[in-house]
């Protein structure tokens, strides 16, 4: 289990016990929290606009993306750093 996990797994477990989620953690739950609805709000923009805006999110965050790749909306990727497209 990655660190990022591990973290997730921690502060919802001191949640359920009632317990406060350690400071040290907090970062990186805010920056996760913070990057999934980033790549909610982009995921789901329309027209060319969102596949110009998804192109050049997903250029930084894919292992590697092809010159003639086209991002629709609503795609969806699990562990982006592993990922090549075309």
């Amino acid at each position: 289990m990655n660190s990022k996990y591990r973290y997730k797994y921690l502060a919802f477990q001191n949640y359920l016990e009632g317990k406060k989620i350690p400071f040290r953690i907090l970062p990186v739950l805010i920056l996760d929290e913070l990057l999934g609805w980033i790549e909610a709000l982009i995921r789901n923009v329309p027209g060319l606009m969102g596949l110009l805006i998804r192109r050049s999110y997903y250029k930084f965050r894919l292992a590697s993306l092809g010159k003639k790749t086209l991002i629709d909306t609503g795609v969806f990727f699990f562990g982006p750093r592993n990922i090549s497209v075309g």
